[in-house]
């Protein structure tokens, strides 16, 4: 199962917990972002096992009637239906719509008496229209509907819960999402999602330690490729010199730095000046004098 899937299914578990006016909320959210909501029908497609099985229970308890058709379709995904008009007609005027007005649906906010009235409308929302990237790839949760003033109203309520959401609008296509991992955890856990929150707190940290890991390597690469850049130079300085017969006329200090690194080829500077006694600062100076000297 994928993240997005997972997540669902957490969600999905927690419906049957829901009565009175949090479960009404819950539905609520899911009529809003669900596949169509309208005085000739409602329709929620969705290809979660584990939320199509929560469905009707949650309907029938704020409804007192289930769905009348479902099933799944050659695509594997679930279809659940409701078209009976007086059923219909129940729903709309539960949540204060007149059939008429489907073409300028809109959130009511009236419905969402609280805080948590809030975030479970989000959850509904989430479960009918929402999904979300595996963290270990990269970091994006989103809802998306085809109904502007429901996206807004979306929006808004998101900001009031105390998120940061950003929106785009593709050909009619309405989209709010969120690329930061710390909001993608807020929104996750405000909807009840705190396993699947949790898990992509983890995969962030793994995805930092990796990063800091790696750094740490090609720092450690890099300082070592220096060393053995810097050795060379100081090597075929010290090789012109003996070639032309310079080397023995040099400081005892500059004659003794050269023979420490000729017969020490791949040590670094500070197992050289180590070996010789001396700082590093003070070593190196030697060397640096040598190469000068070979030019």
């Amino acid at each position: 199962m994928s993240f997005s899937s997972n997540v669902k299914a957490e969600l999905s578990k927690k419906l049957p917990e829901l009565d009175g006016e949090l479960a009404e909320c819950a539905v609520y959210g899911v009529l809003l972002y669900c596949n169509q909501f309208n005085a000739e029908g409602i329709k929620i497609v969705t290809e979660s096992a584990d939320f199509a099985e929560a469905l009707p229970a949650l309907f029938k308890s704020v409804f007192g009637a289930g769905f009348e058709s479902g099933g799944t379709g050659k695509s594997g995904k679930f279809t659940l239906k409701i078209g009976v008009p007086s059923m219909l007609r129940l729903i709309m005027d539960r949540y204060g719509y007149d059939p008429a007005s489907e073409p300028s649906l809109r959130l009511n906010r009236a419905v969402l008496r609280s805080e948590e009235c809030g975030a479970m409308f989000l959850r509904g929302a989430f479960l009918a229209g929402g999904s979300v990237t595996d963290p270990a790839k990269r970091y994006h949760l989103e809802l998306r509907t085809n109904r502007y003033h429901v996206d807004r109203g979306m929006f808004s309520l998101l900001e009031e819960l105390g998120l940061r959401p950003k929106s785009v609008n593709r050909n009619g296509s309405y989209t709010i999402y969120f690329k930061r991992s710390g909001d993608i955890e807020d929104a996750l856990t405000l909807m009840g999602a705190s396993l699947a929150s949790m898990e992509h707190m983890n995969a962030k940290l793994e995805k930092s330690l990796r990063i800091n890991a790696s750094r740490e390597v090609n720092c450690i690469t890099a300082n070592a490729d220096k060393t053995a850049n810097a050795a060379v130079e100081q090597l075929q300085a010290i090789k012109r010199l003996r070639s032309a017969g310079r080397l023995g006329s040099l400081s005892d200090a500059l004659r003794q730095a050269a023979e420490l690194r000729s017969d020490n080829e791949g040590a670094s500077l500070a197992e050289l000046a180590e070996l010789a006694g001396i700082s590093k600062s003070g070593l190196a100076h030697r060397l640096r004098k040598l190469i000068e000297e070979s030019k």
